[in-house]
This record gives C-alpha cells, structure tokens and sequence, in this order.
C-alpha cells in the first residue's frame, strides 16, 4: 500500500508528449516499431529529444543518394489502412537545395529501407544527457547527437519551466554552412522526468560537406591546402576511398 500513483515511465519520458500528440503520429510509430520506446523510457538517463513533427518529416535528404548523380529526399506518411509508414520520393536539386514535389519518382513500402531512414532520424534526434550543463542549467553550444553528430543549441538558457521559446533554435553541421536555423515549435517544450523534449516543425541538416570536399577544396578553405597535399602524396586508396560499396559516403571516404 503506498500513499503516492505511480505514472507509467511512457507518461512522464520524453517520449510521453510524442506518445500522446496528434502531430507526431510518424515518430511515434517508427519509436513503437523499432524499439526506442524501451531507450527513451529508461530513468536511469536523461536525454534531450528534438522531435520532428509530422510536418517535419516530409522533407528528409536522403544521405545515401546525395553523392549520387540524381539525390533524393524523402516524403514520410502513415498509411492508416496498411498501418505503417511509407516514403514518396521527390528529386533533390544539390545546387539550389530545394525538392521538386512535382517530381514524384516513386512509393516506398519496403520495410528495411523505411527503417534504415527512420532510425537515422531518430538517432540525429537524441542528446543524451540534456542540453544542460554541469551545474545542471540550460546552456548554449554543440551537444553531440546518439549517433555521432553534433547539434548547436541556442538561446535555450530561459527555458526552464517555460513551454515555449520563440528565440531558441537549433542547427546541424549543414544548417550551419547556410545560416538555417530550426526554430522550436510553438508550445514546443516539455520538461519531462528523464529530460526534455522539444518539438521542431523541419529537420535540422546533418553535414552534406565531407571531410574529402573541405580538404581537396583549397580556393574556398586554403588553410587546409598543405595538408590536403601530403594526404593526396601517400599511395593510392591509403587515405581516401571512392564511393563505392559498401562506402555509401557523399563522395570519398576517409580511410583509418
């Protein structure tokens, strides 16, 4: 018998306003399909999670066609008959950075290729840890994201207690390259038991420069020009290699 109600942890985590919103029914499909919920739940860690709203998601560059000679981006829904995700693929112009939505090349309903983007997405969307500092405040700066990259937090050192920012936004390595900010969704704030949970109306960019394009591009990053030379001196494939499978990267890799 105890004198206290106990939530479940789905009501009180970070995944509780993804769980119970109507804006949010792709994200929370995908979390429920592969498993996040299990992570996101967890009370032993805190997490910040910048989640893309259905809106958001109808947007994504797809990594692995942007190296490509016809890149793509990727339009998520639900398809309440078959109950689950699919993708509609549009073409992606590289040089104006916009999607053609009249270009509809297909429909997507495999299911490896709708998890192998959703998971990337999800991945991107989780800070673990909270975007606070030591002491235990909002603060400022590049947070590094589950899977490897970073985020740029600004304007966040208000917002505790607050469920809206106007001014708070956040930017990805390519969002930097062209000054494009994410701004958090009105009333776009939940401070919940195990951290904080922000919505986002768009996606913010992960790098689309690859460690070969700054370092070979030696008018526009000259700094780098002596370096790129040595790598470029050792024997060939030894530092770079081309884009080839299994290597799916934006153009070379970096060989360790």
């Amino acid at each position: 018998v105890t004198n206290k109600i106990y939530p479940p942890d789905a009501f009180v985590s970070v995944y509780g306003p993804v769980f119970f919103s109507e804006k949010t029914i792709i994200l929370n499909w995908a979390i429920q399909k592969y498993l996040f919920h299990l992570y996101l739940n967890s009370m032993v860690n805190t997490y910040a999670f910048i989640a893309p709203t259905d809106k958001a998601l109808k947007g994504y560059i797809d990594p692995l066609t942007y190296g490509t000679n016809r890149p793509t981006a990727l339009k998520f829904w639900y398809d309440p008959t078959a109950l689950k995700v699919k993708a509609t693929v549009y073409s992606y112009n590289k040089t104006t950075g916009t999607i053609n939505y009249n270009d509809s090349i297909t429909v997507i309903d495999n299911d490896d290729f709708i998890k192998s983007r959703l998971v990337r997405i999800l991945d991107q969307s989780i800070v673990v840890g909270d975007l606070k500092n030591k002491g235990g405040s909002f603060s400022d700066g590049y947070y590094v994201t589950k899977d490897g990259n970073f985020v740029k937090a600004s304007n966040i050192s208000t917002i505790a207690g607050k469920v809206s920012s106007p001014n708070s936004y956040f930017q990805g390595g390519g969002d930097l390259e062209i000054n494009r900010r994410i701004q958090v969704s009105d009333s776009g704030i939940y401070h919940q038991k195990n951290g904080t949970t922000f919505f986002v109306d768009e996606l913010y960019q992960t790098p689309l420069q690859s460690v070969y394009a700054v370092l070979s591009n030696t008018t526009k990053y000259p700094e780098f020009s002596e370096f790129f030379k040595m790598l470029s001196e050792f024997p060939a494939n030894n530092v770079f290699i081309s884009r080839v499978s299994p290597y799916y990267g934006i153009d070379a890799n970096v060989k360790f």
